[in-house]
């Protein structure tokens, strides 16, 4: 495994091997017992090793968005929900006679689908109201002007992508020198497209020095 508890399996697997051959000796039945007792918990590594080690966007879903959706529900409700897998193997809990044991990884497994299972719950229940709130909101909107529901929304949406394209558009020349803002707009100093067009295949920067050269020239004559 890649979280560091693989001499530890290693060790418990020894142990746990040792107590079925001194009660059953070297026999088929003490492999059988063995394999009962550790089977689930090498099963139960594998996945969780597994679920650390995938590829791509698949590495992203199965390990990276479950490290956040934990550390966000975690952090708002840890009465309720669990820290995150990697946590959970690091952590303990307390058994019967009020001894620190560690959680196996089997408990781990299930602790964690049981949160997938609660976030799952509890973000589909956000956006089903989201939802309901936003259907709510067009249907009075579109009675007060006198238009569809379709109508409302797909206003309110292009006015969303126009809001976000200008804010985008805007963004991109804040803190911009004026020879930034021209280089990208591909305008020269005059407010003229620069390009093949016209004949004119002179950079922006090598434009606006030419320009000033011109300025300080007539300035100086």
């Amino acid at each position: 495994p890649y979280f560091g508890l693989g001499a530890n399996s290693a060790l418990e697997d020894v142990v746990e091997l040792g107590k079925q051959v001194k009660s059953h000796g070297l026999s088929a039945e003490a492999a059988s017992s063995f394999n009962k007792e550790r089977g689930g918990e090498a099963k139960a590594l594998v996945k969780l090793s597994r679920g650390f080690d995938r590829p791509g966007a698949l590495g992203f879903v199965s390990f990276i968005l479950p490290l956040i959706f934990d550390g966000i529900f975690h952090g708002m409700a840890p009465s309720i929900f669990s820290p995150n897998t990697i946590a959970m193997l690091q952590a303990s809990r307390k058994d019967a006679d009020g001894n620190a044991i560690a959680y196996s990884f089997q408990e781990v497994v299930w602790i964690k689908r049981l949160d997938r299972l609660k976030q799952a719950t509890l973000v589909g229940g956000f956006l089903g109201a989201l939802t309901c709130a936003i259907s709510a909101s067009l249907r009075i909107v579109a009675k007060a002007v006198g238009k569809t529901k379709i109508e409302v929304s797909l206003a309110s949406s292009m006015v969303l992508f126009l809001g976000v394209a200008v804010r985008r558009f805007y963004s991109s020349f804040i803190d911009n020198s004026a020879g930034e803002v021209l280089a990208k707009t591909s305008t020269d100093i005059n407010g003229k497209k620069v390009g093949k067009t016209g004949g004119i295949f002179e950079d922006n920067e090598s434009m606006i020095m030419r320009q000033r050269s011109k300025q300080r020239e007539r300035d100086g004559g």
